[in-house]
């Protein structure tokens, strides 16, 4: 009871002393504290950005704000600290926050929940480093509520910068010659080729020399080949450069300058492609005006940064020049992956050519800045740039696991022109950020304009073309050993212009009589005694089974023409021994079931034995096992048909499987001991669809037809197209027959075997039929259509793409065609087989006469164009495969057309002596591009034709052109 009126009577005691004056002493201000003689530190109610949300890389006018929404009325008059970081990989690979320096911000007040509980952060970045998650938190201290309690600790909070979605016009390479491999030159290499053009005795254009499409045939001087893409120079003037004007040759605005040649000033660069204002020197140097005999930007080697202190230094520039900011601009700042790997110039390290044999060709960098030639009268757009690595505001994300990682930031360096990320410590590309990494800045400002919206559309073009080819031969279902022609397949040779047949046996066949052009007759397809309309003149072996050949004449097949192919006097390959045939040393004869090797150059004679009397051949002994056999001895091994060596001194075993995989034999030859046997009665006609090749008066005509016709059982025939038709005309029952090989090969001619179901895959028509054993037939065909080529329309750039790249089916869908050898080629091939579809009218472009190169191999930063990188860190590819589907992503690594020039010492010496080595620049590779990650790379150009044994990487192709 006492206790408790103590109680009450300390209560009656201070609520007495409250309303003396004393509740108004210690009452707290409005919203200060969450109850009374409580003082409680202020919190965070909300942020925008919010915690988690994604951002615009470009916020628009407002720039890079960041708004916070206090629990309560906070002290307006104090100077709250920021601190930015973005989140990066640590050393340990652990997720880390690296700190990133801001300067200039500005903090403004407002109410709205409390009075003064809002705060408005201005950071001096015009806009946020893309892909990156930015967080930011305060010093606590430097924010306080109205009873001085500063605010409570809080996790940072955190926002993930998007990608800028436009998509800037792909700009010039800089590049403005081609370049022929010279066999036999001084030195035998490649070089260049100016304005284009094969010269007298010069290689051809098209040929492994001298690819076609290469890019200089697209530059703007090069007026006679190729569309001008991105218009002419101003003036004519600029070999390939874009920041050239006739009435300011070098493009700078410069701002505050005296014309003095000891004054700094401000000038800038601007791109009229992408419209962006680029600060003319590296951070760090400044430019000097007027008739400067030094440098322009000093110090040449300017300054370096880690990428925070990057980020920073371009948007100190705003307050530059008195806060009237570097140039007259406030809107400078770190530039992204794409917009600084735009001033990449691959022309410029060419610029130098050969210097004197005592001299190593120096390095230039790649970059519009540095023409020794004419120095220091003209240095281009961005004079003394350093030989090293410059940093991006982009940063690298990658998918791992289902979860998108990121750390690091994109490289580019203007030593080679290379871009990418993952540098190893001290390289050019090093992009780890929360090292002591530090690289060279290049500042920029704008665009005026926004880069377009991504504008990739796909498109089917030609659809519904009539096939007027109308057939191929094929012999019915097999099932005994005979002989035959299984196909006879025509093209062309870009380079030479020349009309092919590539005829195929079912087995191999003797190479002497199939590589006898006599031994074939192209005629008319009801011609059955073949008189000849065109002219073999030579026949090639490819493979044992597979012969190339080749027509004279100034006369080429006509396109979607059919012709039959009569072949006679082949037989097949047979290793029995032949009376009369010439034999050369250590090749391989049988007969009666014993092998012999040729000891002696000879002509046989009458018989084996007497042969073996002269001493010309000698007989193998067969291999026996639990012999002791001495190294180099020839054995024959009947079971295998196989003739083997020994390669070291040993007993055998019981199994000569055995011996050849643990490395006591090695097999030298399979023999073929069956007799030869001569072409198959009734199918020695081979019905195929003729080829035009393309030329610059006659550019080609649509070719649409039957490639082959095969019958792998009795019941079965495929029917391949060369390109895919259209489904409900190639899958209906009455627009297939099956005639006589005798008949006349069209539509109206009799039925030889009755067809009952036809489905289509692809390029392949399968139908169900019943065929006669041995019986040659024709199948033709009627009312079936092409479905049509599949292509991506760039609009922003006016270029027209393969939808699907080279080895695979041109459909919606990109499909492999299952064949893994022709995925990807070789440079030249490359380049060629993307002017080869001129020559079919690919998109049925039928103005193509006086654009001798509207399909060409893509330069590479129209390939760059394409790319997607923001997709890498979601879906682990770098393109967007929803556009360009892509069956093989780890096939994605393309050839261009924009030559590489490696500068350095590199000797040669002529035959038979001569003056000393000479130095320089060495041409034989080319850019290339790979989609998984988005980095460029490089590709050796394919010179395996004329080097022996030199079989450079393959890579892939997709071809473009401008919009008809």
């Amino acid at each position: 009871m006492f206790r408790k009126f103590a109680f009450l009577s300390s209560s009656s005691l201070f609520f007495l002393a409250a309303c003396n004056g004393g509740f108004e002493k210690f009452a707290p201000p409005a919203n200060s504290i969450s109850g009374r003689g409580a003082k409680v530190n202020p919190r965070i109610l909300s942020s925008t950005p919010s915690d988690g949300s994604t951002v615009a890389q470009n916020p628009g006018s407002g720039g890079t704000q960041i708004k916070v929404i206090f629990d309560m009325t906070m002290r307006s008059d104090t100077s709250p600290v920021i601190n930015t970081w973005v989140r990066d990989i640590g050393s340990n690979n652990d997720i880390i926050w690296y700190p990133v320096a801001n300067s200039g911000a500005t903090f403004t007040w407002s109410s709205t929940t409390y009075a003064n509980d809002t705060v408005t952060i201005q950071l001096g970045w015009v806009r946020w480093p893309e892909n990156n998650i930015i967080g930011f938190d305060f010093d606590n201290s430097t924010l306080l509520n109205l009873d001085d309690m500063p605010l409570s600790n809080e996790n940072k909070i955190s926002f993930t910068v998007g990608w800028n979605p436009g998509r800037y016009k792909v700009v010039q390479t800089g590049q403005d010659v081609c370049y022929s491999y010279e066999l036999g030159g001084t030195p035998e290499n490649w070089h260049p080729r100016e304005n284009c053009v094969a010269v007298g005795g010069d290689h051809p254009v098209g040929s492994q020399n001298f690819p076609a499409g290469q890019n200089g045939f697209i530059e703007p001087r090069n007026s006679n080949f190729g569309p001008t893409l991105y218009g002419t120079s101003a003036g004519g003037n600029g070999p390939g450069r874009r920041f050239m004007a006739p009435e300011n040759p070098m493009n700078l605005i410069a701002a505050n300058c005296t014309g003095s040649s000891a004054d700094q000033c401000f000038p800038y660069t601007i791109d009229p492609v992408t419209s962006l204002v680029w600060k003319t020197c590296s951070q760090g140097s400044n430019y000097k005006s007027g008739p400067v005999t030094g440098d322009k930007c000093t110090p040449v080697s300017a300054a370096d940064y880690t990428w925070g202190q990057a980020v920073n230094a371009c948007s100190s520039l705003n307050t530059a020049n008195g806060g009237q900011g570097y140039g007259g601009r406030k809107d400078w700042r770190l530039p992204t992956v794409d917009e600084l790997e735009n001033l990449v110039d691959y022309g410029a390290r060419a610029e130098v050519g050969e210097p004197e044999p005592s001299l190593a060709a120096p390095e230039i960098p790649a970059i519009d800045g540095n023409d020794k030639g004419n120095y220091p009268a003209w240095e281009g757009a961005f004079p003394n740039t350093p030989l090293k690595g410059f940093w991006t505001a982009t940063g690298l994300s990658a998918r791992l696991n289902g979860q998108t990682y990121y750390g690091e930031t994109y490289v580019v360096e203007f030593k080679k022109g290379s871009m990418g990320a993952g540098g190893g410590t001290g390289s050019l590309l090093e992009s780890k950020r929360a090292t002591s990494n530090r690289k060279k800045v290049r500042c920029v400002a704008g665009p005026f304009t926004e880069p377009a919206a991504q504008n990739l559309t796909p498109a089917v073009v030609v659809p519904n073309a009539l096939m007027t080819g109308n057939g191929a031969a094929f012999w019915g279902y097999d099932n005994d050993t005979n002989f035959d022609v299984k196909s006879a397949i025509p093209s062309y040779k870009v380079d030479t212009s020349e009309s092919i047949v590539t005829v195929t046996y079912n087995k191999p066949a003797n190479a002497s009589q199939a590589g006898t052009p006599g031994n074939y007759c192209i005629g008319s397809p009801a011609d059955v005694a073949c008189v000849p309309v065109r002219t073999i003149a030579t026949a090639v072996q490819i493979t044992s089974s597979q012969f190339q050949l080749t027509l004279s004449g100034a006369t080429p097949m006509g396109a979607n023409t059919p012709y039959k192919l009569r072949v006679t006097g082949v037989q097949s390959y047979s290793d029995q021994w032949l009376t009369g045939q010439a034999y050369t040393v250590n090749t391989y004869v049988s007969d009666s079931g014993n092998v012999y090797r040729v000891a002696l150059a000879h002509t046989s004679g009458g018989s084996v034995a007497g042969d073996v009397g002269l001493g010309n051949l000698e007989l193998l002994a067969n291999f026996a096992a639990g012999t002791p056999y001495t190294a180099g001895t020839k054995l024959y091994v009947p079971s295998l048909s196989q003739v083997v060596n020994v390669q070291s001194g040993y007993t055998s075993t019981a199994s000569v499987s055995n011996d050849i995989n643990n490395g006591f034999l090695s097999v030298v030859k399979t023999m073929v001991t069956a007799a030869p046997q001569s072409i198959a009665t009734g199918l020695d006609r081979a019905l195929f669809n003729g080829k035009q090749p393309r030329t610059s008066a006659q550019p080609g005509t649509t070719v649409f037809n039957v490639e082959s016709a095969t019958s792998p059982n009795a019941t079965t025939v495929q029917v391949v197209f060369n390109r895919i038709p259209d489904t409900t005309s190639a899958t209906t029952l009455g627009n297939y027959k099956i005639i006589a090989a005798s008949a006349s090969s069209v539509f109206g001619s009799a039925s030889a075997a009755p067809i009952s179901g036809v489905t289509l895959s692809g390029r392949t028509a399968t139908l169900t039929a019943t065929l006669a054993a041995n019986t040659p037939y024709v199948v033709v065909t009627q009312n079936i259509t092409f479905a049509g080529s599949h292509v991506v329309n760039d609009t922003v750039n006016k270029l027209r793409w393969q939808r699907c790249r080279k080895g695979t089916l041109d459909n919606a869908t990109c499909a492999d065609d299952g064949d893994s050898t022709n995925d990807s080629v070789y440079w030249n091939d490359a380049l060629n087989y993307c002017d080869s579809l001129n020559a079919i009218l690919y998109d049925g472009d039928t103005n193509t006469a006086s654009l001798k190169y509207a399909w060409r191999a893509p330069t590479i930063n129209e390939l760059k164009s394409i790319s997607n990188r923001s997709l890498f860190g979601t879906v682990g590819v770098a393109i967007d495969t929803t556009t360009f589907p892509t069956p093989n992503v780890l096939a994605e690594d393309y050839a261009s057309s924009t030559n590489y020039t490696l500068n350095g010492e590199y000797g040669y010496q002529p035959a038979g002596g001569g003056p000393p080595p000479r130095m320089y620049q060495n041409f034989n590779q080319a850019w290339s591009f790979n989609f998984i990650a988005g980095f460029p790379g490089l590709a050796q150009k394919d010179n395996s034709t004329l080097i022996p044994g030199l079989k450079p990487p393959r890579k892939n192709i997709r071809c473009v052109r401008s919009l008809p």
